[in-house]
């Protein structure tokens, strides 16, 4: 079993005293230092095989025999021997308390078997080294070294020569190029070669396993320092007109000034480059397209139309729908929101839902769309991308539609009181009866300003001066009834287009030479009716005749308002004939007189 080693180092005379002791304890114990030749003690001897771990250090493995004569020391349960690695030939009273070392157990029949550990930091690469033995509890001297045994180290595990190695990141330049940064290490058995102030390596870019032969002076390449450590650090820029995209990469490292050649390459590290930020792949231009068909004459109740369209992004959704006809806002989604009834939606190319509208692969579509005019304006069809880009306007487009001009509703004709005319005498009171040499005026109302009016006087067609509407719709004219003007019912009427007031009036008889007024009878009206009393006015329509009020035919009309004018001709006819018969009586009586 290995103790902990302690190991004071104690005063020359002490170290004497001791060994004295120790004599005359072997002395009583034993008889005699020396053994009868038949025992003789056994000489104590040891083998000291290193394995090497790199970069860690060396395990001894110590294999002895021999060590009989080794007594336990008091406070010990067995005797024990120090071990220690010392550089071969080295002074041994440089061995210090701080030196690693082991203390082995002996086993009864004077054998050991310990490892003895030695850091890699204790060790310098080429030194020869030998394992020693001497008794616990001291310090080694050529007095009391029990045995030594070399080690044999395999420096090249312990410490490997360097192996060049390097990495190499590539970063990209949008058209420009890529940066290959450098970073190594291994370099350390590169020398300066004459004319440099350290030693350099070159690195340059090739196409993955091409022909060194091929690398020349032209080439891009980079000569890097090597570091007293054997790194290296630096950056090899190539231009990307020396790049093929897709094309595999590696960066080889040779010596300077030279050309690299297999026999010569220090190292290689592949190049990943991104070439879609060195070479990003261009933009397809959509230039959305819209039609519709048809597009015109369409039936302002409601008509289904095909829409169709053509250079849209076949991967964004788009919302087809009608509205007013504006140009294309710069917020179309905003328009959209306002019109989304009947609006439908063209779906990505790529979806697969059963029943969807989708865009082909070339961003094309067509659709069955239901329009119906919006607003009073013109309306047109949009397209706009849907709710998933609400902000993009590439899906932006439009198309015009024209619908059938819808017919307008016939005006109403007025009613008959809105086109009567009013008649009233000088003074402006409304007249109950007209007689010859009276100045009436003839008035209508609710015109359109500024119409010029016709004003004609039937039965016997009499024409007035023309008149005019005032500001106020109202057209006004006067006429004096002349002397001679026939008793009996008239019509006056105001004619604008296809605009016609109208009136019936009655004119009353002449006075007899007497002064008295005619027979009211003769003037129109029946006996039972108040003398002079005209009948109720009465009104036409626009365009139209043939009552007694407004025929056609005036002749006729007077024929059917004149039948008391009849009546007073047949009476003085009467009259005449008996006159005619008295006169042909009395020259019948004178004439027998007379023969």
């Amino acid at each position: 079993m290995a103790e902990t080693v302690e190991r004071p180092r104690p005063a020359r005379a002490q170290r004497k005293a001791a060994l004295g002791a120790l004599t005359v304890a072997a002395i009583a114990l034993g008889g005699a230092l020396v053994a009868p030749a038949a025992y003789a003690a056994a000489t104590p001897a040891f083998s000291a095989e290193a394995t090497e771990t790199e970069g860690v250090g060396i395990d001894v493995a110590i294999e002895g025999e021999g060590f009989d004569d080794v007594v336990a020391l008091p406070g010990q349960a067995e005797p024990h021997v120090y071990f220690t690695m010392i550089e071969k030939g080295a002074d041994l009273s440089g061995v210090g308390q701080a030196d690693t070392a082991v203390s082995a157990t002996v086993a009864d029949d004077g054998t050991v078997s310990e490892t003895l550990s030695v850091p890699v930091e204790e060790l310098a690469e080429g030194t020869d080294y030998e394992v020693i033995s001497w008794p616990s509890r001291s310090f080694p001297t050529e007095a009391n070294i029990y045995a030594r045994a070399d080690v044999d180290i395999d420096w090249t595990v312990l410490f490997p020569a360097a192996t060049p190695a390097f990495t190499a990141e590539a970063t990209e330049s949008e058209g420009v190029g890529i940066d290959v940064a450098i970073e190594g290490e291994g370099f350390d058995d590169v020398v300066a070669l004459p004319g440099q102030a350290e030693p350099h390596v070159y690195f340059t870019m090739i196409e993955k396993g091409a022909d060194l032969s091929g690398v020349g002076q032209a080439d891009t390449a980079v000569s890097a320092t090597v570091a007293d450590d054997g790194t290296v650090s630096e950056t090899l820029s190539v231009p990307v007109e020396e790049l093929a995209e897709g094309t595999d990469y590696e960066v080889i490292s040779w010596p300077s000034r030279s050309f690299p050649t297999e026999a010569n390459i220090y190292a290689r590290a592949d190049v990943d480059i991104d070439w879609t930020v060195l070479f990003p792949a261009e933009e397809p231009v959509f230039d959305p397209q819209l039609g519709v068909s048809p597009a015109t004459e369409l039936d302002p109740e409601g008509q289904v139309v095909t829409v169709s369209g053509t250079g849209y992004n076949p991967a964004q959704p788009i919302y087809v729908f009608v509205c007013g006809d504006v140009e294309l806002p710069a917020d179309l989604w905003s328009l959209a929101l306002g019109c989304r009834t009947g609006a439908k939606v063209v779906y990505a190319s790529t979806d697969t839902t059963e029943g969807r509208v989708t865009f082909d692969e070339d961003g094309s579509f067509e659709i069955a769309l239901d329009v119906v005019p919006v607003g009073e304006g013109a309306t047109a069809v949009y397209t706009a991308a849907n709710h998933t880009a609400p902000t993009s306007r590439a899906q932006d487009a439009k198309a015009t539609l024209a619908f059938a001009e819808v017919a307008p509703e016939p005006e109403p004709e007025p009613e008959p009181e809105d086109r009567t005319v009013a008649i009233a005498g000088a003074d402006g009171a409304a007249l109950e009866v007209i007689r010859p040499g009276d100045t009436v005026t003839f008035s209508v109302a609710g015109a359109e300003p500024g119409t010029v009016f016709d004003v004609t006087v039937f039965s016997d067609p009499v024409t007035l001066p023309a008149a005019t509407a005032d500001g106020s719709g109202v057209a006004t004219v006067s006429w004096t009834v002349p002397e001679d003007f026939a008793a009996g019912a008239h019509e006056i009427t105001f004619v604008a287009g296809e605009v016609t007031y109208r009136a019936a009036f009655t004119v009353a008889a002449a006075a007899t030479d007497d002064g008295a007024a005619g027979d009211d009878t003769a003037a129109g009206g029946d006996s039972s009716t108040g003398a002079g009393e005209a009948p109720a006015a009465t009104s036409g329509t626009s365009g139209t005749s043939g009552t007694a009020a407004s025929g056609s035919d005036d002749a006729d009309a007077l024929l059917a308002t004149g039948a008391p004018v009849a009546g007073g001709l047949a009476a003085g006819a009467a009259m005449l004939a008996l006159l005619g018969a008295a006169l042909l009586a009395a020259t019948r009586r004178r004439t027998p007189a007379g023969r």
